[in-house]
Protein backbone atom coordinates (compact mmCIF):
# COMPACT_ATOMS: atom_id res chain seq x y z
CA UNK A 1 0.00 0.00 0.00
CA UNK A 2 2.64 2.02 0.68
CA UNK A 3 4.85 2.08 -2.16
CA UNK A 4 1.79 2.49 -3.95
CA UNK A 5 1.12 5.85 -2.41
CA UNK A 6 4.46 7.15 -2.77
CA UNK A 7 4.23 6.43 -6.99
CA UNK A 8 1.15 8.04 -7.24
CA UNK A 9 2.62 11.26 -5.15
CA UNK A 10 5.52 10.80 -7.55
CA UNK A 11 3.64 11.21 -10.48
CA UNK A 12 1.20 14.18 -9.13
CA UNK A 13 3.52 16.35 -6.82
CA UNK A 14 4.25 19.87 -7.86
CA UNK A 15 7.01 20.94 -5.63
CA UNK A 16 8.76 18.88 -3.34
CA UNK A 17 10.16 20.40 0.02
CA UNK A 18 13.19 18.06 0.98
CA UNK A 19 14.27 19.08 4.81
CA UNK A 20 17.38 16.98 6.01
CA UNK A 21 18.45 14.24 4.11
CA UNK A 22 21.48 12.85 1.72
CA UNK A 23 19.00 11.49 -0.70
CA UNK A 24 21.11 8.45 -1.12
CA UNK A 25 19.58 6.31 -3.51
CA UNK A 26 16.07 5.34 -1.02
CA UNK A 27 12.64 4.53 -3.20
CA UNK A 28 11.68 7.47 -1.57
CA UNK A 29 14.00 9.78 -3.58
CA UNK A 30 11.66 9.09 -6.58
CA UNK A 31 9.20 11.59 -5.34
CA UNK A 32 12.39 14.11 -5.82
CA UNK A 33 13.67 13.18 -9.52
CA UNK A 34 10.23 12.56 -11.03
CA UNK A 35 8.64 16.16 -10.02
CA UNK A 36 12.72 17.22 -11.35
CA UNK A 37 11.85 15.68 -14.70
CA UNK A 38 8.40 17.43 -14.66
CA UNK A 39 9.76 20.54 -14.40
CA UNK A 40 11.67 20.40 -17.22
CA UNK A 41 8.46 19.56 -19.19
CA UNK A 42 7.30 22.52 -21.32
CA UNK A 43 3.81 21.11 -20.47
CA UNK A 44 3.90 20.89 -17.01
CA UNK A 45 3.22 23.05 -14.05
CA UNK A 46 6.00 21.69 -11.64
CA UNK A 47 8.14 23.40 -9.88
CA UNK A 48 10.46 21.18 -8.84
CA UNK A 49 12.37 20.41 -5.70
CA UNK A 50 13.92 22.19 -3.05
CA UNK A 51 16.53 20.73 -1.26
CA UNK A 52 17.52 22.23 2.47
CA UNK A 53 19.98 20.29 3.75
CA UNK A 54 24.06 20.65 5.27
CA UNK A 55 25.87 18.19 2.85
CA UNK A 56 25.85 17.65 -0.84
CA UNK A 57 23.21 15.54 -2.61
CA UNK A 58 23.22 13.61 -5.89
CA UNK A 59 20.28 15.50 -6.50
CA UNK A 60 21.32 19.27 -5.87
CA UNK A 61 21.84 19.74 -9.88
CA UNK A 62 18.35 19.14 -10.53
CA UNK A 63 16.48 20.82 -8.27
CA UNK A 64 14.86 24.33 -8.34
CA UNK A 65 16.55 25.54 -5.29
CA UNK A 66 19.45 24.29 -3.12
CA UNK A 67 20.00 25.62 0.03
CA UNK A 68 22.65 24.54 2.07
CA UNK A 69 21.69 25.20 5.81
CA UNK A 70 21.22 23.44 8.98
CA UNK A 71 17.63 22.47 8.84
CA UNK A 72 15.96 23.76 12.32
CA UNK A 73 17.70 26.82 11.22
CA UNK A 74 16.34 27.08 7.85
CA UNK A 75 12.09 26.08 8.70
CA UNK A 76 13.07 28.59 12.00
CA UNK A 77 14.00 31.78 9.36
CA UNK A 78 11.36 30.45 7.08
CA UNK A 79 8.66 30.57 9.61
CA UNK A 80 9.84 34.20 11.00
CA UNK A 81 9.73 35.42 7.68
CA UNK A 82 5.97 34.62 7.05
CA UNK A 83 4.84 35.09 10.70
CA UNK A 84 4.20 31.62 11.43
CA UNK A 85 3.63 30.51 14.69
CA UNK A 86 6.20 28.06 15.38
CA UNK A 87 6.62 25.62 18.66
CA UNK A 88 10.34 24.83 19.19
CA UNK A 89 11.16 21.41 21.19
CA UNK A 90 14.22 20.99 22.98
CA UNK A 91 15.54 17.71 23.99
Amino acid sequence: MLAIHKIEISSIADLVLVIGTSLAGMNADRVVTECNKRRKSAHSSAIGSVIINLQKTPLDASCALRIFADADKAMEMLARSYRWIAVVLRR
